[in-house]
């Protein structure tokens, strides 16, 4: 596969993943703001032990934020070699 196609390939799989896991965070607080009512963040306390499979996959998707993340990964990838992707630069923002 030549670099073009590979650097093409990993900035797909970033905005796949990206779009899926903000996706999911979005979902997630919808349905919080349907089940709980409201949006006062003071009476929201204690939503994990109401919803533990919500919470869960919420957290779930929340950890792709954190690095090393697939997201940060294909970035990365993309990002690290500016002599292979035209236009793009090593200290691109993430």
């Amino acid at each position: 596969m030549h670099d073009h196609a590979l650097a093409a390939v990993a900035g797909v799989f970033h905005i796949m993943n990206h779009a899926t896991f903000k996706a999911s965070l979005f979902m997630a607080a919808g349905i919080i703001d349907h089940e709980a009512g409201t949006r006062d963040i003071k009476r929201l306390g204690g939503l994990m032990t109401l919803m533990p499979i919500s919470a869960t996959l919420a957290v779930i998707a929340a950890l792709n934020l954190l690095p090393p993340a697939w997201t940060r990964a294909t970035t990365l990838c993309v990002s690290s070699s500016p002599g292979r992707v035209p236009g793009a630069s090593a200290y691109s923002p993430a």
